[in-house]
């Protein structure tokens, strides 16, 4: 890793934000980080809460500096049984910096992170023992797979891919996103993507891209799909019947899905973004479901700018 990663996961796991607004309640960042402090007894069991035991933010998942694909979503959500780095002593530098740097290098010798073997996307818990496979980082691994155009088991969480946030504190259910969007975003987003060199980023779900165009209003109104005021932005088949209809029809053909690919300029760098419903979401989002959600041209395009 390189001397700007580290220091950025670092930055990022240290920010001063989180201080100032357990501090003060108008703060735009006060609602997430309170998050914590008014889950964590109930969580925990704890019979209080002091900052010092709360998760610290989290800057990304993966290795930031060399992976082609980026997935960018809202905020991290928070497992209380995750072997994940706080503001206590148990967390120095030595042993944070591996963890935010390279969080998939978890081994038996090294009992704190996620699993990138055999048996993958599991993180290790605070007992050492380890979680059952994370749901959203499965469903990731196939899309980059797919998109890469290898089998599932050929493509590397530490190399292929990089998965991080609009925003950096945990919380369940978004909450405190939408008021800490602004103030996260100008603190960290162009450091995020002027260390990254991906070339395609997707974003996964309404929630994410809702805020994304919160941040960048350029983004075309076809560039996903959901309601605004009653006004329907976007479009993309609401039912697998609904799919299946249009593919044979050729009403949800290649031109009608290109238009949820735009290009952006982020951390001074040209890059591809793709919107694609959140994976497990009730409206079609596999990529290799039959039949798909996108055209195998569609995914041959984005390769191509890999």
């Amino acid at each position: 890793m390189n001397e700007h990663s580290k220091s950025l996961a670092l930055e990022i796991a240290s920010c001063s934000n989180v201080s100032a607004a357990l501090k003060d309640p108008r703060h735009p960042c006060r609602k997430v980080v309170a998050w914590q402090a008014t889950q964590l007894p109930i969580l925990t069991g704890a019979s209080d809460y002091t900052d010092t035991c709360a998760h610290r933010p989290e800057g990304w998942t993966g290795t930031l500096e060399s992976a082609p694909i980026m997935f960018l979503a809202s905020n991290p959500s928070f497992d209380r049984l995750e072997a994940y780095p706080d503001w206590t002593s148990d967390w120095p530098t030595e042993r944070l910096l591996p963890f935010a740097t390279d969080r998939f290098g978890a081994s038996e010798a090294r009992p704190f992170g996620a699993t990138d073997d055999a048996d993958p996307d599991r993180t290790y818990r605070t007992d050492t023992s380890l979680s059952r496979r994370v749901s959203h980082w499965a469903i990731v691994r196939h899309l980059a797979a797919t998109t890469l155009g290898r089998d599932v088991s050929e493509v590397s969480a530490r190399d292929d891919y990089v998965m991080t946030e609009l925003v950096h504190c945990k919380s369940f259910n978004e909450v405190g996103v939408p008021d800490a969007l602004t103030t996260c975003a100008a603190t960290w987003l162009d450091k995020i993507f002027r260390v990254s060199p991906a070339k395609i980023v997707f974003v996964l779900g309404v929630k994410p891209a809702k805020h994304l165009v919160e941040l960048i209003p350029t983004i075309p109104e076809t560039w996903g799909a959901w309601s605004v005021s009653g006004q329907k932005r976007g479009d993309w088949p609401s039912t697998r019947d609904e799919l299946v209809q249009r593919t044979a029809t050729g009403s949800w053909g290649p031109a009608q899905q290109r238009k949820h690919t735009t290009t952006l300029t982020l951390g001074g760098r040209e890059r591809t973004f793709v919107w694609l419903p959140r994976g497990g979401s009730s409206i079609p989002w596999s990529l290799w479901a039959d039949p798909p959600v996108v055209d195998s041209s569609v995914i041959a395009e984005w390769r191509s700018v890999l």
